[in-house]
């Protein structure tokens, strides 16, 4: 039995655990927009939007007026919604809606901001594998999550795990969630490339630093295990070669 959009919609909400306020008025703003105009492809998608935008209307209802419902949880309860589509049907529906320019702002400083990510993410793959290594596909698919709550369900399990060595996968998750966190000390960095970026070395020489105190040197790759050079001349090198390709956006960002 195919199940109705209101049911799915009302699923979407459990997941989310939204109130019915803004429930409700989300459900309203989609119906009236429907008669309207024609919504096409997953009529979820399109919910899930108008939920976005009701939660931004209704601001105080939430804890953080920068963003008030988790677009990451939003998209994968949505039937896993793609961010480029999100926002392709968000700024739909800003016009479809006549949405005031301060919410419309709002939703291109986020958007901002998840370009920046995305451009950060790739050079901090990029720059790992440069000093430490590792497979790629391994530090991309390795399941974090699911390492978490096997060790919190099996204790024994996690008592084993400690006595391992720290692989390169750990390392990866460790670097990304020093700088994410750095990122929420400096919230102007959010919609800052350059500010951005240089966190990311600075989370990146920080962990360096340890690697070497700790002599774990089968964690660093290649001429960084043998290197002499302070890490401050190391990570000068690194920055010189990615500013290339920082500028290289800039101008094709104009």
């Amino acid at each position: 039995m195919v199940e109705s959009i209101e049911d799915l919609y009302k699923k979407l909400c459990i997941d989310l655990n939204m109130d019915n306020e803004t429930k409700e008025d989300a459900w309203r703003s989609y119906i009236h927009i429907r008669k309207h105009y024609v919504l096409e492809g997953c009529q979820l998608h399109w919910l899930a939007v108008s939920l976005y935008v009701s939660c931004r209307k209704n601001k105080y209802l939430s804890k953080s007026p920068n963003n008030p419902i988790s677009i990451s949880r939003l998209l994968i309860s949505a039937n896993h919604l793609s961010l480029i589509e999100f926002f392709s049907k968000l700024h739909k529906w800003e016009d479809m809606e006549n949405l005031p320019d301060s919410i419309r702002n709002k939703i291109d400083q986020i958007e901002h901001s998840f370009n920046i990510s995305s451009i950060i993410f790739q050079k901090y793959l990029n720059i790992f594998i440069e000093i430490f290594g590792g497979n790629q596909d391994k530090l991309i698919n390795y399941d974090y999550q699911s390492q978490r709550i096997t060790n919190e369900i099996n204790p024994k399990l996690y008592f084993k795990n400690k006595q391992k060595k720290c692989s390169h996968e750990h390392l990866y998750q460790l670097i990304w969630t020093i700088y994410a966190l750095a990122k929420t000390i400096y919230p102007p960095t959010s919609n800052d490339l350059i500010g951005s970026f240089h966190l990311l070395l600075s989370s990146f020489e920080f962990v360096y630093q340890l690697v070497k105190k700790a002599k774990l040197d089968y964690l660093l790759k290649g001429i960084y295990r043998v290197s002499q050079k302070s890490p401050r001349k190391v990570f000068s090198y690194i920055f010189a070669i990615s500013f290339n390709f920082i500028n290289k956006f800039f101008l094709n960002y104009r």
